[in-house]
């Protein structure tokens, strides 16, 4: 806990932190979203929780493709296409 607390000592860490946060829990809301989907789709538990771990790897897997992609061409184009066709993690 001390690092921590040294680490939030240094100027610019605190903005950093604090603007990361919305775009982490975005990925815990995506698993609880495929979670409950696939559970309520098939009543299985077992079900729901292969699918989240599928979805998780493969973002985890694709996530340099997508970030390499935003950085060639900025966040518009490749998110929206991304998005469209259905890519895991967006």
């Amino acid at each position: 806990m001390r690092t921590y607390l040294e680490l939030f000592k240094i100027p610019g860490v605190k903005r950093l932190v604090v603007s990361a946060l919305p775009g982490r829990m975005a990925y815990g809301m995506i698993a609880l979203a495929t979670f409950f989907f696939v559970q309520d789709k098939t009543g299985s538990i077992t079900l729901a929780g292969i699918a989240t771990g599928v979805e998780t790897i493969t973002s985890s897997l694709t996530a340099g493709f997508r970030g390499n992609l935003i950085d060639k061409w900025g966040q518009t184009k490749p998110l929206s296409i991304l998005f469209h066709l259905g890519w895991p993690g967006l």
